[in-house]
C-alpha cells in the first residue's frame, strides 16, 4: 500500500517490486526525491482526471530528472541479451570500420544484407567471434525471447514516457540496459534485413510485433531529439516525400510514424491507442494552431479513431491517412467509418503510397481541395478509372499456395501488357511486389535485376513443394528418369504444366524456370548429390531477396484484373465489381464498394497499386474534368 493525501492505494505487484528493488541496496532511486508514479498520482476511477492529465504529460515527463522503466525481477534471457550488447554489437561495430564503411549506412546495411546472422562463418571471418551455428541460432532466439517475454515493450503509454523524459534508466532485476545502445542495435537489425531473417528462420509462424515495437522507439526519438520538426532529418524526408508546407501539415505528418507505433501496442482502453499519442503531439502544435486538441471527444474508441481521422485528413497536404486503413477482415473496433483506421488491427498490409516516386494525382504539383469529414463521412473529389473484373483465390498462407495462383491468374493475360508495353511475366513480378525493393531505402520501378530473384523465388518455391517426392525410395535412385512420370500423376502436375504455358515469349522465358530447371534442381538436392548446397547458394540468395518483399507487400493483398485489362494488387476483401478511384491529394488507387441503399454513397476499402497508371499516366486534362464529389461513409 501507498499513502497518498493520508490515504491508502493499493499497489500492483509489479510496481512494489519496482519500488523494492530501485530504491534497494543499488539506490537506482534517490533517498530524498519526489517520485511521479501514474498508477498513484491519477485516479484511476475519474475519466475526469485522465483526460485532463493526458495533455499534461508532456510536462510530467518532460520536467522529470529522471524516467526510471523497470521491466520485471525476471532476468531470463538477461545474460544472452547483455552478450549480444557487449559483444556481438561491439564486434559488429568494429568490422564496420575496419572495412571503411564510416558513416555510410546504406553500404553497411547492404553488406550486412548479404550476409545471414545465423551464420557462423560470416562471424568468424569479419569479428573474432567463434561459436557454433546451433548456438547463434540459441544466442538470437534469446535476444527475441528478451523482448517478447517483457510487456513493458508493448505498452502504448511509454513511447511518451520515454521519449519526453530528459533521461532515464531502463532496469531488469538487477541489471541497468543501455538504452541508447539497444536502439541503435535493433536499428541496425532491421534496417540490414536480418530482421525477416530471424523471423523467418527461427520464428516463422511466430508474432513479429515484440522486436517491432524496438524501431518504433528509434523512429519516433529522431523526431523528438530535436527542438522543432525542421531540426529532424527524418521529418524533413517525410514532409518532402508528402510535399508539406505549412506549419500544421508538417505537423499532421507527425501521425504516420505514431500509428505504427500505436498499432503495435498494447493499452487496456482502446481508446488510449490515441490518449498515448497526445502528449508526444501536444509538444510540436503549431502556435496558431494551440487548441486543436481540445476538441477530442470524451468517449470511446470509435469517437476517438474518427476524431483522429479527420483531423489528420483535414489538414495534411495528402491522403496519407487513409493509405493506413487495414483490411476490413482485420477490424477489431465495430462501428468505425469505413475510411478510419482501426488502430487495434493486429495485421495490416505496408501502405502503397511508402515510395516516394509513386504520385498517381500529381499531389505535389497541382493544387487540389482537401477532404471534409461531416460526422461519420468523407467528402472527397474522385473520379473512376476501372471496375474489378476477377482476383486471384488464394488457399492458405504458404509460399507457394500463395503465388502459384497468380501465375495461373495471369494465363488470362495477353502476352503483352496493353498500358507499358511489357511481358506479362515482367508485368506480374513487379505488381506482386508493388514495382518497388530495397534494404534502407525503397527503390522504384524495381531493378530489372529482381526479374532473376523471381525466377529463382518460383524455382526455390515449387522445389520445396515437391521435394517430398525424394521420399520415395523407388523414386530417388533414378530420379531424374521416374520424375515427369510421377508428376504427371501427382495433383501438382498442373503446377508444372502451367509454368511451361508461361513461357510463350523470350521475355518470359528468362523469367519463368522449365519444368526442367526445376527437375534438375530437386535432383542435385536428392541426399547423395553433395554439390546441392554449393550449387544453390546463390540461387537461394536470390530468392530471399524477393521472397522477402513478396512478403511485405503481397500478404495481406490480392492480384486482380481490371475490366478495362489493368493488373493490379489490392486490399484482400476487394471482390468483382468494386470499383478503383483517384482521388484528390491520393498518392495511389483506392477501391471503393457502392452502397446500394439509395445514399450514393461509397464504402472504402483500402489502398491499391496498378501496373501502369501509378505515375500519373491517368492525369489528362479530360479526365481531371471527370472529378467529382465522392461521399465515403
Amino acid at each position: 500500500m501507498a499513502r497518498r493525501m493520508a490515504k491508502s492505494v493499493p499497489l500492483t505487484q509489479n510496481l512494489w517490486e519496482a519500488l523494492t528493488t530501485l530504491s534497494g541496496p543499488t539506490q537506482k532511486l534517490p533517498l530524498l526525491a519526489w517520485i511521479w508514479i501514474d498508477a498513484v498520482c491519477i485516479d484511476q476511477l475519474s475519466d475526469a482526471e485522465k483526460s485532463s492529465q493526458i495533455l499534461l504529460m508532456n510536462d510530467i515527463y518532460g520536467r522529470a530528472d529522471n524516467v526510471n522503466v523497470w521491466l520485471s525481477r525476471d532476468t531470463t534471457d538477461v545474460e544472452s541479451f547483455l552478450w549480444m550488447h557487449d559483444t556481438v554489437y561491439p564486434a559488429l561495430n568494429a568490422a564496420v570500420v575496419r572495412l571503411g564503411f564510416g558513416q555510410s549506412t546504406d553500404e553497411q546495411y547492404a553488406w550486412m544484407n548479404r550476409a545471414s546472422p545465423l551464420d557462423p562463418l560470416f562471424w568468424s571471418k569479419e569479428t573474432s567471434i567463434n561459436i557454433s551455428g546451433y548456438e547463434w541460432s540459441q544466442k538470437w532466439k534469446a535476444y527475441r525471447a528478451f523482448y517478447g517475454r517483457r510487456n513493458w515493450f508493448k505498452r502504448s503509454w511509454v513511447v511518451q514516457e520515454v521519449m519526453l523524459a530528459k533521461a532515464f534508466t531502463v532496469t531488469c532485476g538487477e541489471f541497468t540496459l543501455d538504452w541508447p545502445q539497444m536502439m541503435h542495435f535493433y536499428s541496425d537489425i532491421y534496417n540490414a534485413g536480418w530482421y525477416h531473417t530471424l523471423h523467418q528462420d527461427l520464428d516463422p509462424d511466430g508474432q513479429q510485433s515484440a522486436l517491432s515495437t524496438i524501431i518504433d522507439f528509434s523512429s519516433v526519438n529522431a523526431i523528438f531529439r530535436y527542438e522543432t520538426l525542421e531540426g529532424s532529418t527524418y521529418m524533413r524526408n517525410i514532409a518532402q516525400f508528402h510535399g508539406a508546407h505549412s506549419d500544421i501539415q508538417w505537423w499532421t505528418l507527425l501521425l504516420e510514424p505514431f500509428i505504427r507505433s500505436a498499432r503495435n501496442r498494447r493499452c487496456t482502453f482502446p481508446e488510449d491507442k490515441v490518449n498515448s499519442l497526445l502528449g508526444l503531439l501536444q509538444r510540436f502544435l503549431p502556435a496558431e494552431s494551440s487548441r486543436l486538441l481540445d476538441s477530442k471527444p470524451e468517449i470511446g474508441a470509435v469517437e476517438a479513431y474518427t476524431w483522429i481521422a479527420s483531423l489528420a485528413l483535414q489538414n495534411a497536404f495528402t491522403l496519407f491517412f487513409l493509405n493506413c486503413k487495414e483490411d476490413k477482415s482485420a477490424l477489431s473496433i465495430q462501428g468505425l467509418p469505413s475510411w478510419v483506421p482501426d488502430f487495434c488491427a493486429e495485421f495490416w498490409p505496408t501502405p502503397i503510397n511508402h515510395v516516394v516516386e509513386i504520385d498517381a494525382t500529381f499531389t505535389k504539383r497541382a493544387e487540389h481541395s482537401l477532404p471534409l469529414a461531416i460526422g461519420n463521412t468523407l467528402h472527397v473529389q474522385g473520379a473512376l478509372i476501372g471496375t474489378i473484373l476477377s482476383y486471384a483465390v488464394v488457399e492458405g498462407t504458404e509460399g507457394d499456395r500463395y503465388f502459384a495462383p497468380c501465375l495461373e491468374f495471369i494465363l488470362d493475360l495477353a502476352d503483352v501488357y496493353e498500358f507499358t508495353g511489357q511481358d506479362r511475366m515482367e508485368v506480374l513480378w513487379r505488381t506482386l511486389i508493388g514495382d518497388s525493393c530495397g534494404v534502407t531505402v525503397e527503390v522504384h520501378p524495381a531493378p530489372s535485376e529482381m526479374g532473376a530473384c523471381f525466377k529463382h523465388f518460383v524455382l526455390m518455391e515449387l522445389s520445396g513443394r515437391l521435394k517430398g517426392y525424394h521420399d520415395v525410395d523407388d523414386i530417388a535412385e533414378d530420379f531424374v528418369n521416374v520424375f515427369p512420370t510421377v508428376i504427371s500423376n501427382a495433383e501438382d502436375a498442373h503446377i508444372v504444366d502451367m509454368i511451361d504455358q508461361l513461357r510463350t515469349t523470350p521475355v518470359s522465358q528468362d523469367l519463368t524456370p522449365s519444368s526442367w530447371e526445376i527437375q534438375d534442381l530437386l535432383a542435385e538436392a536428392s541426399p547423395d548429390r553433395n554439390t546441392y548446397a554449393k550449387m544453390s547458394a546463390e540461387v537461394v540468395r536470390q530468392a530471399n531477396l524477393y521472397r522477402v518483399e513478396f512478403q511485405e507487400k503481397y500478404m495481406n493483398r490480392r492480384l486482380f484484373s481490371t475490366e478495362e485489362g489493368h493488373l493490379g494488387l489490392g486490399p484482400l476483401s476487394l471482390d468483382a465489381g468494386d470499383e478503383i478511384f483517384l482521388l484528390e491529394g491520393g498518392r495511389t488507387p483506392y477501391v471503393l464498394r457502392k452502397r446500394y441503399d439509395g445514399s450514393g454513397k461509397w464504402e472504402f476499402l483500402g489502398d491499391c497499386y496498378i501496373h501502369g497508371v501509378m505515375h500519373g499516366e491517368m492525369m489528362t486534362e479530360e479526365f481531371k474534368r471527370r472529378f467529382e464529389t465522392v461521399r465515403i461513409i
